[in-house]
């Protein structure tokens, strides 16, 4: 695997598909905000197949930003 580069990462776009809708959890006191919905990501392969096994988002470590591919 090739070393990523920032065209790389500036590739990925993110397109609402379909309407969507805010989200809020609670995790140890405090509230994540999050979005629920359709989505279109395009970019290059190699960073979506990180995307898609890390999760998006800033708390995808604790499970939040998981996505499924339809």
């Amino acid at each position: 695997m090739k070393p990523f580069t920032r065209r790389m990462l500036a590739s990925v776009t993110i397109y609402f598909y379909a309407p969507s809708k805010r989200k809020f959890s609670t995790l140890i006191g405090f509230i994540i905000k999050g979005w629920l919905g359709d989505f279109v990501i395009c970019g290059d392969w190699q960073m979506l197949k990180i995307a898609f096994e890390a999760g998006l988002g800033g708390k995808n470590s604790q499970g939040f930003g998981m996505f499924k591919t339809i």
